[in-house]
């Protein structure tokens, strides 16, 4: 079967979330709510009803990247455990000012989503060593969001060697230069984590890439295990924005940032789309076409349950 392990459905209603798997063809996903446990408890319901299988985590950002903590039981503790920083907690920038979160885009980023509520205001960031310190004796499992995607506003990149506690990594992403993904394959070849795909939290990826797990993981306890036994594979998906034959030449705006991050990442990987089409890489991007499917057929009329689900193919 195949789940999203990082899947943060931000303002979502779990009705819409519940389409959005459908549409992606998943049969599953671990919902991981920024710094908030309790806050999955209604989206895990709803997949339950429509019998995904749906496990629940919780997303971590620190001024490095982010990390995802799985638990091997969904117990009370979990729930109302204090995931978000506080205090001398909370990363500071140069400034000394609190860092604030942001980087993987949710579905109300794009203009044009008039339908979809806008993302809430970014969050503080976990100062590291106090991260460390509250994942001490953690029973579960810490999965690395992808560390040398630049498409995050703040990625590992190499400190993710340093890393500890850690069991996993998001090695596909279904974006981005498809070098950084053989990055991720050789940290995850030294260091002993698994191998994992996922939206890495934009659900406008959703689908794109996910992992692969035996059928018989239904539980919190028996994905743990199957993550700490590297009994997962990453899945990744072919689609027009991302060819799998990715452009990896050495892009002229490499150096200086003359554009955003996220501006960047998909010139790179339509470079190749530009080449075919024989469009100016300026008509490609004029207008900021939409890049995510999930939504676009959805309102295209997509019927609801054709699709994804345990027992709905």
């Amino acid at each position: 079967m195949l789940i999203d392990p990082h899947l943060n459905p931000y303002t979502l209603e779990p009705t819409e979330l519940v389409d959005a798997l459908i549409e992606a063809s998943l049969d599953g996903a671990v919902v991981t709510c920024t710094h908030d446990a309790r806050a999955a408890r209604r989206y895990v319901e709803a997949l339950r009803a429509e019998e995904f299988v749906a496990l629940c985590g919780v997303e971590l950002l620190t001024a490095h990247g982010a990390l995802v903590a799985i638990p091997r039981e969904a117990d009370e503790a979990f729930f109302k455990g204090r995931w978000a920083p506080e205090g001398d907690e909370v990363a500071k920038d140069a400034d000394g000012r609190g860092a604030e979160g942001g980087g993987a885009r949710g579905v109300g980023d794009d203009e044009g989503d008039d339908d979809l509520a806008e993302r809430a205001p970014p969050p503080p960031r976990w100062r590291l060593e106090a991260l460390l310190k509250r994942l001490s004796g953690f029973d579960g499992v810490v999965v690395v969001c992808h560390p040398f995607s630049r498409l995050a506003a703040r990625a590992w990149g190499d400190r993710a060697y340093t890393l500890r506690l850690a069991h996993a990594a998001e090695t596909r992403v279904g974006r981005g230069l498809a070098v950084r993904d053989f990055l991720c394959d050789q940290l995850v070849e030294l260091k002993g984590w698994a191998r994992l795909g996922s939206c890495g939290a934009d659900l406008h990826y959703l689908g794109a890439a996910a992992t692969a797990l035996p059928d018989a993981v239904d539980s919190q306890r028996a994905l743990c295990d199957a993550l700490q036994a590297g009994a997962c594979w990453p899945v990744e998906f072919e689609r027009p924005e991302s060819p799998r034959a990715r452009y990896q030449e050495v892009m002229a705006d490499e150096g200086p940032r003359h554009e955003t991050l996220e501006e960047r990442e998909r010139r790179e990987a339509l470079a190749e789309v530009n080449r075919r089409r024989g469009a100016p890489i300026d008509e490609i991007f004029r207008g900021k076409p939409a890049i995510g499917h999930v939504f676009q057929r959805r309102a295209e009329g997509g019927a609801r349950g054709e699709r994804g689900g345990r027992g709905r193919r």
